[in-house]
């Protein structure tokens, strides 16, 4: 979506030429502000934001930017301390989310948990996410749900595989998606997937894409003819009639048949302060936020792992000391593999699942880092830039997970995969959890290996959470060590 705004941008390249050969006058101070484009001329030379933004902070320094993207003012921050000052003294200041197109057509005109504005509806949501996904009771019954979901994939990888026979071929990104989406689909209705799996997925990946901070039109409305929100209307249509299939689904099931099972929505059901639009608010949220950033982690980590083999061999070294071959890896486990822990930390440090977070918005006026902020200023974090930085961090762009093994590494504001503040992401212990459970048993089960002799290319993909942009096969066989427990499942 991005590269669609720099595309629109070109009909000013003969101005911007003109420009750029006395921008650099001003490098030292600010950068300049054309108009009607206001400084979205600085990326046009970039395909990624979170790189055009870093590039950003490097040329005129670690201070908070105050940009003006077409006619959306916008506040950047990348360094820890701008962080550490949005987030705990100003954090009432920038509880808000601005009113984006992707909030008026994919989440039901700003109403869900992730863009209502702060106050008493958010408060309700976030309470009963707080109770009834996120508490430990409900975490570890959905760790239940995964564990079984991966029984089933280790099964078919297995008997896939010729059961041990060789290595064989698979799509890590489809196999991750569908384990975590059918484990989430238990834990919201009741049930796992049916024939709609594929096309929800659609419209998730759809909707990932869509969302990525802001669309052309908001930042400049003349690019309306791109059609970005007639495509976001579309969207919104078909999300809507499968969250609306799902809730008549689930009602007539307990009308019918008494059905009174703890699913998230049973609960919302009965509650009778919960609008359908609520519910499916919820459903859309837990998909959206619960599915793609997971596998997304996941993606990212086992490519790591492949180019970096001897961690692969760590890994399994230290899950068959904990674990052993006798059973499979068990949520209870997971407090003991530091270095899942420490290969999950690192990964997201690498490639947070959302490397500018989810926009804030300024309620009222304040100063960031010197820079007065005008109320209903955008907040972009750019956690890619600050999870980089080698004032902070030593050799920034190794992938060395052991940095974890550190007493502190990863606390307070240079790490914030999650966001930060009062609308840090909830779902984080779960996140975590999954990531951890699925990666240690695909890891004590199987041999993994690349496809080829290559590295594995890590090239990113436009988008929210900024998958590979190729997604990732893999090979792999059973360990033989874990044959016959494989063969009994």
């Amino acid at each position: 979506m991005f590269e669609a705004v720099l595309w629109g941008l070109l009909i000013f390249s003969v101005s911007l030429i003109v420009f750029s050969k006395f921008s650099h006058v001003a490098a030292y101070r600010y950068p300049v502000r054309l108009p009607v484009v206001g400084h979205l001329y600085l990326l046009i030379r970039h395909r990624y934001l979170h790189h055009a933004l870093a590039c950003l902070s490097d040329r005129y320094g670690p201070s908070p930017l105050l940009l003006y993207f077409g006619s959306r003012r916008t506040l950047v921050v990348s360094s820890s301390a701008a962080v550490r000052q949005c987030f705990t003294y100003l954090d009432l200041n920038f509880t808000n989310r601005p009113m984006l197109l992707s909030g008026i057509h994919l989440n039901y005109n700003c109403t869900t948990m992730i863009t209502l504005p702060y106050g008493p509806e958010w408060i309700n949501l976030r309470r009963f996410a707080a109770l009834h996904i996120f508490s430990p009771a409900h975490l570890q019954a959905f760790s239940q749900l995964l564990s079984n979901r991966l029984r089933v994939l280790l099964r078919s990888l297995f008997r896939g595989g010729g059961e041990g026979e060789g290595f064989q071929q698979v799509d890590w990104r489809w196999r991750m998606k569908e384990v975590v989406l059918d484990s989430l689909m238990e834990m919201i209705i009741g049930r796992r997937q049916k024939g709609e799996g594929n096309e929800l997925v659609r419209m998730i990946d759809e909707a990932f894409q869509m969302s990525a901070v802001v669309s052309p039109e908001e930042l400049l409305p003349w690019l309306s003819w791109m059609g970005t929100r007639r495509q976001m209307q579309r969207l919104e249509k078909e999300l809507d009639a499968q969250l609306q299939g799902m809730v008549d689904e689930k009602r007539g099931e307990r009308a019918a048949e008494g059905d009174r099972k703890q699913s998230m929505m049973d609960m919302m059901l009965d509650d009778p302060h919960y609008t359908d639009t609520t519910i499916k608010g919820m459903v859309q949220n837990m998909l959206l936020a619960g599915t793609d950033t997971t596998t997304t982690t996941l993606e990212w980590a086992m490519a790591l792992l492949l180019n970096h083999s001897h961690l692969l061999q760590k890994l399994h070294r230290e899950i068959e000391a904990h674990v052993g071959h006798s059973r499979l890896v068990d949520p209870s486990d997971l407090p003991s593999l530091r270095c899942v822990t420490n290969v999950i930390k690192e990964t997201l440090r690498l490639y947070p699942p959302g490397p500018l977070l989810v926009p804030r918005e300024s309620v009222a006026d304040c100063e960031v880092g010197g820079v007065a902020v005008p109320r209903g200023t955008m907040l972009i974090v750019n956690a890619h830039k600050l999870h980089r930085d080698p004032e902070l961090w030593e050799e920034p762009m190794q992938f060395k997970p052991e940095r974890f093994e550190r007493e502190g590494e990863g606390k307070g504001h240079k790490y914030v995969p999650f966001g930060c503040g009062r609308r840090r992401c909830p779902g984080e212990a779960m996140a975590l959890s999954s990531i951890g459970l699925v990666l240690a048993s695909l890891v004590q089960c199987f041999e993994w290996k690349r496809v080829g002799e290559e590295e594995v290319d890590l090239t990113e993909e436009p988008g929210f959470t900024v998958p590979l942009a190729t997604p990732l096969l893999a090979l792999c066989k059973p360990r033989d060590a874990m044959v016959d427990l494989l063969a009994q499942l």
